[in-house]
C-alpha cells in the first residue's frame, strides 16, 4: 500500500479508488524492508519481489514511508508487543503491485482460496446476500464438551495444521457438505499483468533491484494481490435464514 492507502485502511477501514468508488479494506498491507535495502532501492523506478530465488512480482514506483508502527499494531492486533511475530516483521513500504501468477501454497487447500470474482459467483449460486462469520459454538473461553459419538477424531500430535485440516475437509467432502476437490482454472482475473506482457515483465524483473520475501511476506503479497478469502471460514446464507437461525 502507498501511504495514502495505508492511512485510509488504518483509520477508515476502506479505500477510495480513483473512480470515486469505495471498497472495504480494514487491514493495512505493508511489508518489511531493512534500512540497507531501503537505501539501495531508494530512487529506483521498479523493484522485483523474489521468494525462494524466484521472481514473483514487480513493484512500480516504490514508496518508502515511516509510520507509527505502535499505533497500527494496536489498531490491527489489539496489542503492541515486540515479541508478536507479525509485529516484529511488520515494515514500511508500498507501491503498485504487478504479480506474475497466482500464488499457490501446494498444501491441498489452494482450491478453497477464492478470489473476489470467484466469491461473487459463489454467492450468486448460493443465493446469499451477505456473509456471516459465526463465533461461540466452541469458543476458547467455553468449557469443552466431548461429543458422545464424534464423526472425526484428529490426532494433532506430530501432525501439521494442513494435515489436520485436510482430515476435516475429507469428511465434509464425503458427506457432500462441500464439493470434492477438482482442478480449477487457476487463471485469476484480478492479476495486474496481462498475458501479452507477462514474458517481458519476467525478463524485466531479472534486471531490477530485488527485495527478498519471507513466507510471511508472501502471505501479505497474496492478500494485496487478490484480497484472498478462505471460503471455509464463513457460512454463506441469506439474511432471512440468519434471522431464523438466531431467533427460532
Amino acid at each position: 500500500m502507498r501511504e495514502t492507502e495505508y492511512l485510509q485502511a488504518l483509520h477508515s477501514n476502506c479505500l477510495t479508488l480513483a473512480d470515486g468508488s469505495v471498497v472495504n479494506q480494514s487491514v493495512p498491507v505493508v511489508l518489511p524492508v531493512s534500512t540497507s535495502v531501503k537505501e539501495q532501492a531508494s530512487g529506483a523506478a521498479a523493484l522485483a519481489l523474489v521468494h525462494a530465488g524466484r521472481a514473483l512480482a514487480i513493484l512500480r514506483a516504490p514508496e518508502f514511508y515511516p509510520h507509527r508502527k505502535q499505533e497500527r499494531c494496536c489498531r490491527q492486533f489489539g496489542i503492541y508487543h515486540t515479541g508478536h511475530p507479525c509485529i516484529k516483521a511488520s515494515g514500511w513500504w508500498g507501491a503498485r503491485l504487478e504479480v506474475f501468477e497466482r500464488i499457490m501454497w501446494h498444501d491441498g487447500l489452494d482450491s478453497y482460496r477464492l478470489t473476489p470474482n470467484q466469491l461473487r459467483r459463489k454467492f450468486l449460486q448460493l443465493g446469499a446476500d451477505a456473509v456471516f462469520a459465526f463465533q461461540g459454538f466452541t469458543g476458547i473461553t467455553q468449557e469443552y464438551e466431548r461429543p458422545d459419538a464424534p464423526e472425526l477424531v484428529i490426532q494433532t500430535v506430530g501432525r501439521t495444521i494442513e494435515e489436520s485440516t485436510m482430515e476435516v475437509i475429507s469428511l465434509l467432502e464425503s458427506q457432500g457438505i462441500i464439493p470434492r476437490y477438482e482442478a480449477r482454472n487457476q487463471e485469476v482475473e484480478e492479476l495486474f499483468i496481462y498475458g501479452n506482457r507477462l514474458s517481458s515483465a519476467i525478463e524485466e524483473a531479472a534486471t531490477l533491484p530485488q527485495i527478498h520475501l519471507t513466507d510471511l511476506d508472501l502471505q501479505w503479497v497474496q492478500v494485496r494481490q487478490i484480497y484472498t478469502f478462505f471460503i471455509l471460514c464463513g457460512i454463506y446464507i441469506n439474511t432471512a435464514t440468519l434471522v431464523s437461525v438466531l431467533y427460532n
